[in-house]
């Protein structure tokens, strides 16, 4: 199993700003005084959090954290929290992350960037939802994260995209999808 990294550090204190998102680290108090950190990705048209690096999204991420291997594929790039335990393990030869939201990207790149010394990520933007029509290759592992809520609709999405993106997984690959 992969040791999942704290994210904290990776984040300047300072707030990331792009058109639609922003970046900023919160604390939660406890009532004894204690505090815990969290990374936040806030979706600014939506005027919500899009993801943090709370314990519920590791639960939600672990499965294809520790299952991952190979050749890496990932939808979504969001605070790079699935990337940076990959990063670190010489079964991943590489991870292709692919993003929607540019700003997200130029947000993000110069820090995940920063901790692959082995040159394993390329991040490129585009749509899952059309990805496929340009691939030609198959990936060892594969992950789809691009919803910050899961109900009915984004149920029927991930299916869908599932049953597409099976075909570029080779045999006795993994694939798996964001779900709470």
């Amino acid at each position: 199993m992969r040791k999942f990294i704290d994210i904290n550090d990776f984040f300047p204190d300072e707030k990331l700003v792009s058109e639609n998102f922003e970046i900023f680290k919160k604390k939660f108090h406890y009532e004894n005084g204690d505090y815990y950190e969290n990374v936040i990705l806030y979706d600014r048209k939506q005027s919500r959090t899009m993801m943090d690096n709370s314990n519920l999204e590791l639960d939600t991420c672990k499965k294809f954290i520790d299952n991952a291997n190979g050749d890496v594929l990932i939808f979504g790039l969001g605070l790079g929290f699935v990337v940076f335990p990959l990063l670190k393990d010489d079964s991943i030869k590489s991870i292709k992350i692919v993003e929607l939201d540019s700003g997200v990207i130029d947000m993000i790149k110069p820090i995940v960037k920063k901790y692959d010394v082995s040159n394993k990520v390329e991040i490129l933007q585009g749509d899952v939802f059309n990805y496929h029509k340009s691939i030609d290759t198959k990936f060892d592992s594969i992950w789809i994260d691009i919803w910050n809520k899961f109900e009915e609709n984004e149920r029927k999405e991930a299916v869908e995209l599932y049953n597409i993106y099976v075909n570029f997984v080779n045999g006795g690959g993994y694939i798996d999808y964001w779900s709470i």
